[in-house]
């Protein structure tokens, strides 16, 4: 593949990537830590060879080449949660956890997919993550959510020939069609008050993933709780409560988030594919195995579900099947399984 930026940026990433596949056997957590430090040194040494080069590093270096839409908000947003990871690996005392694991191959598969087209630029990335069933960049809500919520165009209706003219509506003292009218007007205010409500939504859903891409972790916790109290049939602000609690390897809420969102939204392919990502990490491969054939079923495009299912399935002892969806994902860092 031609390097979709200077500097070979993405024989770079390839260094990572035998890094990133044997993450899963190291042999104790002093050799996991050394790992995720020496994936997150690898990303960086991407990052900055996609910038033609650079003296930045850490969150600096995330937020130069997020301002230079070279990466999505999500892109981005999974690179930081990495680099706290490896920031607490720093710790001599810290053993990395399952989500520590976890994030160091999401932000491996989210650069990896930046990487993927040149030119790649967040508007083009948001319509590729919606097709992929994943929030649209910047919304924290897929193409056929904001679609849903579009009031459908008004049909255009041929008058009939010879019709007569409208009779007056003597009680009311307004001709019929004034009825039709007022009815009319009160839909379109009902369209254009339910649009403003998910214009809302979203600007505090993007200003939610900003919060988390900066690291304020506190900050973006208290605005999605206020944006899941006040909207409380949508699941995406619990998919990113659950990310956040992952990123702190508190578990047990991650999965109780992870829970509402998909009883809220059961064909929701994001909530399906993170609850499978998260048991996956729990070894838990049977269990995470369904919830990636739901995401599958829901979204037959998600290449991520289809990579990670492929993982659990070669875990459980199916490899030969396991290798076949990875086949069809295609390379990510579900690709380390296969070897």
């Amino acid at each position: 593949m031609t390097p979709a930026y200077g500097g070979n940026a993405d024989s770079a990433l390839s260094d990572v990537r035998p890094v990133v596949a044997r993450i899963d056997a190291a042999s104790s957590g002093e050799d996991l830590a050394a790992d995720l430090i020496e994936i997150w040194g690898g990303l960086e040494t991407v990052l900055r060879k996609m910038l033609g080069g650079s003296s930045l590093s850490g969150q600096a270096l995330v937020r130069e080449v997020r301002q230079r839409e070279m990466i999505t908000l999500t892109q981005a947003h999974a690179l930081l949660q990495f680099l706290a990871a490896r920031e607490r690996c720093d710790n001599v005392s810290y053993k990395p956890t399952p989500a520590d694991v976890a994030s160091a191959k999401d932000a491996f598969v989210q650069l990896d997919t930046a990487m993927g087209v040149p030119g790649r630029d967040a508007a083009t990335a948001g319509a590729a993550a919606a097709m992929a069933g994943a929030p649209a960049a910047g919304t924290g809500y897929s193409s056929a959510q904001l679609a849903a919520a579009e009031p459908p165009e008004p049909a255009v209706v041929a008058p009939a020939p010879a019709i007569k003219p409208p009779m007056r509506d003597r009680a009311a003292g307004l001709p019929t069609w004034g009825w039709i009218a007022i009815a009319v007007v009160a839909l379109a205010f009902a369209g254009v008050a339910a649009n403003m409500a998910m214009k809302n939504r979203g600007d505090d859903m993007d200003r939610a993933v900003r919060l988390m891409a900066d690291g304020k972790r506190e900050a973006a916790r208290g605005e999605l709780n206020r944006i899941a109290r006040e909207n409380p049939q949508v699941a995406a602000p619990h998919v990113f409560l659950a990310r956040i609690a992952r990123d702190e390897g508190d578990l047990t809420t991650a999965r109780r988030e992870l829970d509402t969102a998909i009883r809220l939204e059961p064909e929701s392919a994001v909530a399906q594919r993170e609850m499978g990502t998260l048991l996956l990490s729990q070894g838990q491969y049977e269990l995470a195995r369904s919830f990636f054939i739901r995401a599958v079923r829901i979204n037959p495009v998600d290449s991520a579900a289809q990579g990670l299912l492929g993982c659990s399935l070669i875990r459980l002892g199916r490899r030969d099947e396991g290798l076949k969806f990875i086949s069809r994902a295609g390379q990510g860092s579900w690709s380390a399984c296969a070897r």
